[in-house]
């Protein structure tokens, strides 16, 4: 049917007014009435729907294409006969703005909501605007060419492999023209520890392929240590690159044969245009590949001394300070840089060993940031990850001795990896007069979901299904963090108060938990008590 340019439908008016909803939208191009003698290839006639018999009678609709694919991808059914799904208005404002509603996954970018009521046939904002709730008969979803992001493994899980990909952007040039964020992830199998045999042959030549390709990248996220030898190639054939990201480079999670194998003698002719540049390491084992390591850490640096421009690193595990001294002392320009992660792996030992960027007692070692505070005069956002802090002495002395950070940002691991807790943060921030606290203090961790979210959107529809456990409720996207009930909570109310007081600007996960938590210490009194209600109904009906 995607072929065709007409396809017939039943003149009821249910089936009219889902027409007329997907004309509007720009699903379809026309709608007209004609009989089961039209032909799909040619305008039906609607003189022969008056003459036709009923059975006979169809409404034709003209589908609409794009680059020769059908603008209607989809259309499936939201409510079914045997149950129907019907949802009050701010049920509906949730499902349109993307949040489930009774077992029921929100809209996406590119679809619609078809919602019936005793008013007739609305599209889902329409009822929004007009406060009307209804039964969800269906979803369309437009076709979308235009792919901002992409990526591509050696499994179809991740979008199809790299040659696959390739093959679509030979066939079809005008996909990978709107492409701006691209993902090259190589993966191996560990029951067997060898690489992908499409990543192994990916070569040099079909890099600058996949990049002629997509001229128009602005981002590009590279994963394991082979890839690396990849970039200079990369950043040659895109001048307007502005991102770089490497992730999972650690050799040590991956196989032998990769830690030995050298990489290519590449170097790069001019200055690249890099604004930021992210290094994902995973976390250091035991043994480790040091030719591998340091062949990756040389490129690695080549790269960051062509790139003078820069203003962002994120640099997660990075394996101690003086892998961080090493990239900073490579940038031509450090007083540029502007934004700073940092999120150390630390190595344990004795204080003396392992220098003076070290605080803290010899079992738990903590890499103080005062360094960085100090040599980077241009430096505006410092995101601090795990195993490093500022809450030492020295840290407290180079933030009073600058101008004041716009943005002081503590990610989850901030907290109980490194020894410093969250009760550190407020006398941290008391020590700091006014004129050198952060304009703007960020508390990050992971928490989902939102305050427009209910805990009846998880709980079973009929009776006779089994209730399900506390664990699976609030595994699947509707979490208690931890924060809220280890002591915590009250730590960063007090810590809301004196920012208030002070007119410190707070954002992040942890604020916005806030009000949250009453929510859903409310949404688990109901939990508990619709769970005896159910338990309580199941036995009556089992006992009748």
């Amino acid at each position: 049917m995607a072929r065709h340019r007409w396809v017939p439908i039943a003149p009821t008016r249910q089936h009219l007014s889902i027409l007329s909803l997907l004309l509007a939208h720009g699903f379809i191009s026309s709608v007209s009435y004609g009989s089961t003698n039209t032909s799909p290839v040619s305008p039906p006639d609607p003189s022969s729907y008056v003459s036709a018999r009923p059975s006979e009678r169809r409404v034709w609709a003209e589908l609409k294409y794009r680059n020769d694919r059908p603008v209607l991808r989809k259309m499936s059914l939201v409510s079914m006969p045997s149950r129907k799904v019907v949802l009050d208005k701010d049920e509906i404002r949730r499902f349109v703005k993307g949040s489930r509603v009774k077992f029921v996954r929100g809209l996406t970018l590119g679809e619609l909501a078809v919602v019936a009521n005793e008013r007739g046939i609305f599209e889902g904002r329409d009822a929004i605007r007009q406060g009307l709730g209804g039964e969800v008969i269906a979803r369309p979803s437009i076709e979308r060419l235009r792919y901002r992001e992409w990526g591509v493994s050696d499994t179809r899980r991740e979008g199809g492999s790299w040659a696959w990909w390739l093959a679509i952007l030979r066939a079809r040039p005008e996909v990978g023209q709107y492409c701006q964020e691209f993902n090259l992830l190589a993966t191996f199998d560990s029951r067997t520890g060898q690489v992908a045999a499409e990543d192994e042959e990916l070569s040099l030549d079909d890099v600058a392929d996949l990049c002629r390709a997509m001229p128009n990248l602005t981002t590009f996220a590279l994963s394991g240590p082979r890839f690396v030898s990849l970039l200079p190639v990369v950043l040659s054939t895109l001048p307007r690159l502005h991102i770089v990201t490497l992730r999972e480079i650690d050799p040590d999670f991956w196989p032998p044969s990769l830690a030995t194998r050298p990489l290519p003698e590449l170097s790069l002719e001019q200055p690249t245009q890099l604004r930021a540049l992210e290094i994902h390491n995973k976390e250091f084992g035991e043994a480790f590949h040091l030719e591998m390591s340091t062949m990756i850490a040389s490129r690695i640096l080549d790269i960051v001394r062509a790139s003078p421009l820069i203003e962002t690193l994120i640099l997660r595990n990075t394996p101690g300070p003086e892998a961080l001294n090493d990239i900073l002392d490579a940038h031509p320009n450090s007083h540029l840089l502007q934004r700073l992660y940092v999120d150390i792996q630390n190595p344990r030992g004795p204080p003396e060993r392992n220098g003076p960027d070290y605080v803290g007692e010899s079992w738990k070692l903590v890499t103080s940031l005062s360094r960085y505070i100090q040599s980077l005069p241009g430096l505006e956002t410092l995101i601090i990850g795990k195993e490093c802090t500022v809450f030492d002495e020295r840290s407290v002395d180079a933030l009073k001795a600058r101008k004041p950070l716009r943005t002081l940002a503590f990610k989850e691991q901030s907290f109980g990896y490194s020894g410093d807790t969250i009760h550190d943060l407020l006398p941290f921030l008391k020590t700091l007069s006014p004129s050198h606290l952060p304009r703007h203090l960020v508390l990050d961790y992971d928490i989902s979901g939102s305050a427009e979210e209910s805990i009846l959107d998880w709980l079973p529809v009929y009776a006779n299904e089994e209730f399900p456990t506390e664990e699976e409720v609030y595994g699947d996207g509707y979490r208690r963090p931890k924060w809220w009930h280890d002591g915590s909570y009250e730590e960063v109310v007090r810590i809301k108060e004196f920012g208030d007081s002070v007119n410190l600007r707070m954002s992040g996960r942890i604020f916005e938990g806030l009000p949250l938590k009453p929510v859903r210490d409310e949404d688990l009194e109901t939990y508990n008590r619709l769970r005896v209600e159910h338990e309580r109904k199941r036995k009556v009906r089992r006992s009748v």
